[in-house]
């Protein structure tokens, strides 16, 4: 590999750090994709899903339980990410909420096991995963600047 192809490798290798950095670095914009994740997670499990319900395997009370829960994380990081300056006490509280949230949503599984369809376990599964990663991210923030209020 020449010089300048290996400038390229290193400068693609330092865009994506660079990207993640982005994350780290500004506690607010976690916030602000925390409220649009629950947004779009309470419209999908409380709104849409329940019209699916033969297809996903869960009742629609479980659904619109789980979409409530999802709606009133909605609110508070909108709320947050408005109206606080310290996003990263709050980045503690709604990652260790999220990851409630996903023991919820595994408890709720578990319970309805015997008609839960392959859809409905392939969507559980693809949003538990999102909000597991959010959720680390959103806890390593919080806890490399605890008590910094930058963002």
């Amino acid at each position: 590999m020449n010089g300048e192809a290996r400038a390229g490798a290193k400068q693609t290798e330092d865009e994506r750090g660079l990207w993640y950095r982005r994350w780290l670095d500004a506690p607010r914009r976690l916030v602000l994709l925390d409220a649009i994740g629950a947004l779009v997670t309470a419209a999908l499990v409380g709104l849409v899903l329940p019209w699916f319900e033969p297809h996903i395997g869960l009742s629609r009370s479980s659904l619109h339980v789980l979409g409530a829960i999802a709606a009133a994380y909605t609110v508070l990081s909108f709320y947050a990410f408005f109206l606080l300056r310290s996003w990263h006490i709050y980045l503690r509280v709604i990652g260790l909420a999220n990851l409630g949230y996903v023991a919820v949503t595994l408890a709720v599984l578990v319970s309805e096991w015997s008609t839960v369809t392959g859809l409905g376990l392939a969507y559980f599964a693809v949003e538990i995963a999102i909000i597991v990663g959010l959720s680390c991210v959103e806890l390593t923030v919080a806890g490399r600047r605890d008590g910094d209020s930058r963002g």
